[in-house]
């Protein structure tokens, strides 16, 4: 049986922080095409890559929406009931605020478990906007509270990928005021330590909690969207202009 993660304590023994190994997988296959097809290019592509890569891959603004439905359990939660109650939530993230950037790998110890997927954490400092209203209750930022996963492994958000590489498919954000909202959970079973994509909200005056294991997650901007679209847009405006040579080349001139 699986054993959820509710911790909220910071411990005083500081945690070993580790950066992640930015993947360009992506980016260095679009350089490749650019290149064989124009070859003549090639610097220039190679140049925008090592641009836009860098700037893909310790930076990105994104705008995270977390949506499912929850069942009440025939109880009303902040005035809300039913066995499928839509709930959407929304939180904008600078990833170049982050002033807590833990990660584990997969296969990773954490706290005498063993991570089944990337671990990647968080600061609160990062968040720019929010919008996590269910029912008649609203929680901000000012209520997230971070989540121990070990001693001195701490972070406020924690995400299963890089938000400025790829979109998260799992998550563990605690939300605590006058009523309690977990988004995604962090779980322990049979040596291994792993995040569900699950969510559940508290009504302090209700009988039961909401309960939601439909967690779906997106981004948008997808993470390097821009990236792409310029190194596109690189592409086809060197591809006109290659034509447009090609063409006045076999002109002949009068």
């Amino acid at each position: 049986m699986a054993k959820t993660i509710v911790s909220n304590t910071r411990f005083a023994v500081p945690g070993k922080r580790q950066t992640p190994a930015s993947s360009t997988y992506h980016l260095m296959a679009l350089y490749y095409c650019i290149s064989r097809c124009l070859p003549r290019t090639r610097f220039v592509a190679a140049a925008l890559l090592g641009f836009f890569g860098l700037v893909s891959a310790h930076a990105a603004i994104v705008e995270l929406s977390f949506s499912g439905t929850y069942d009440t359990r025939r109880g009303t939660v902040f005035g809300l009931s039913g066995t499928a109650v839509p709930y959407s939530y929304e939180i904008t993230y600078d990833t170049s605020l982050n002033s807590n950037p833990f990660f584990f790998g997969a296969g990773a110890a954490l706290g005498g478990y063993t991570t089944t997927g990337e671990w990647h954490g968080y600061s609160a400092s990062g968040i720019t906007a929010s919008s996590l209203t269910f029912g008649t209750k609203t929680w901000t930022t000012a209520d997230l509270s971070p989540a121990t996963v070990a001693v001195g492994v701490s972070a406020d958000l924690w995400f299963d990928t890089d938000l400025s590489v790829a979109t998260p498919t799992l998550c563990c954000l605690m939300f605590y005021h006058e009523g309690d909202l977990l988004i995604g959970t962090a779980n322990l079973a049979s040596g291994q330590i792993y995040m569900a994509p699950e969510s559940m909200v508290i009504d302090p005056f209700g009988m039961f909690p909401s309960t939601s294991s439909d967690l779906a997650i997106q981004v948008v901007p997808e993470p390097a969207t821009l990236t792409l679209l310029a190194l596109v847009g690189l592409g086809l405006g060197l591809g006109r202009a290659a034509r447009q040579r090609a063409r006045r080349k076999a002109s002949p001139r009068i």
